[in-house]
């Protein structure tokens, strides 16, 4: 009896939609397969014993092993704005895992801005959220839980400053002296 095992691997890791077809010939027919406890039909990854028996009661052992692919896994690379009140923020993201190609929802809950890309760039400061699915599947694919990408901003830069003029005319005890807050330190002054 000869017995071709053809596979089907899980769609998505963790699932349990792998299968398995036998495709049996010589002995006598009819055959009766025997998985055991297992459905052919709805497998998560492993490896399966089944036997084949034809009507003479000739045995036939054999393995189905099924897989899936790794688990989606993302790495998120962000760069904050540089300036108050600039436009620069960048989200790289490097994905791993799953069947590529992948499709990226990216939205924010308060502008209403969303896309479809895989990075973003010439970003505000803003909570930035992304839903990455894979193509396996026709409609849903394999995904994971949405990530966040917080893209922050430095605060606005404050320069106050105190001046105290000259006490008579050719004196150079005049000055003027700064209070700078905000921005990123350390801060530099040219005059």
């Amino acid at each position: 009896m000869n017995v071709l095992v053809d596979t089907l691997r899980v769609s998505c890791s963790g699932f349990s939609d792998g299968s398995a077809s036998l495709t049996i010939s010589g002995g006598t027919a009819p055959y009766n397969e025997d998985w055991g406890i297992n459905n052919p039909l709805a497998l998560n990854a492993g490896t399966y014993n089944f036997t084949v028996t034809d009507s003479n009661n000739c045995q036939y052992q054999g393995q189905a092993v099924i897989t899936e692919p790794d688990p989606i896994s993302v790495n998120e690379f962000i760069t904050n704005v540089s300036c108050f009140g600039l436009s620069d923020g960048v989200v790289l993201l490097q994905i791993n895992g799953g069947t590529a190609p992948y499709n990226y929802f990216w939205w924010d809950s308060v502008s209403g801005f969303n896309t479809n890309t895989q990075d973003l760039t010439n970003l505000n400061s803003g909570n930035y959220y992304c839903f990455i699915v894979d193509s396996l599947l026709d409609t849903l694919g394999c995904g994971v839980e949405p990530i966040l990408a917080v893209i922050t901003e430095p605060q606005e830069l404050i320069v106050n400053s105190i001046f105290s003029d000259v006490s008579c005319f050719n004196l150079n005890d005049g000055s003027i002296d700064l209070t700078v807050s905000g921005g990123i330190p350390p801060y530099s002054v040219s005059w």
